[in-house]
C-alpha cells in the first residue's frame, strides 16, 4: 500500500499523552466496536423506518407530525430499547426495529432521553 511509510512513521510517535483520553473517566468515550456499531446503528434505523411507513397506523395513530429537533410541536420515532443497547446486548437488526420497540415521543423528549435526562 502506499500509505504504509506514512504509518509506519507516524506508529513509533509516542502518544503516552493520549492516555487520559482513553483511559480513567474518558474510557467510556473510547469505544473499539464504533465501526460495527455505526454500521448496526444505520441498519436498524433504515428498517425502523421502513416499518414505520408499513404501520405507521399502529405506531402514529395520533398523526403526530415527524420532525427534527428544534421544531414546536414536533415528534420524532423512538426506540424503546435505546439502539445502542441493542447492539450492546447482541439483538437481531429485525428485533431491535421491530414496531413493538418502536413509539413517538415529542422531540425534546427524546433528546433529553438520549442523554439521560427526565424532563
Amino acid at each position: 500500500m502506499k500509505h504504509e511509510p506514512y504509518i509506519e512513521k507516524h506508529k513509533a510517535v509516542d502518544r503516552s499523552y493520549l492516555l487520559p483520553f482513553i483511559s480513567g473517566s474518558n474510557a467510556a468515550n473510547w469505544n473499539p466496536h464504533r465501526k460495527e456499531y455505526k454500521r448496526y446503528s444505520c441498519r436498524v434505523h433504515g428498517l425502523s423506518n421502513k416499518n414505520y411507513k408499513l404501520n405507521i397506523d399502529i405506531i402514529n395513530p395520533n398523526n403526530y407530525p415527524r420532525t427534527i429537533c428544534g421544531i414546536d410541536g414536533g415528534w420524532q420515532l423512538d426506540h424503546i430499547i435505546p439502539i445502542k443497547e441493542c447492539f450492546e446486548l447482541g439483538i437481531p437488526i429485525e428485533e431491535a426495529a421491530d414496531i413493538s420497540n418502536l413509539r413517538m415521543l415529542p422531540w425534546r423528549e427524546n433528546l433529553m432521553r438520549n442523554y439521560g435526562y427526565n424532563i
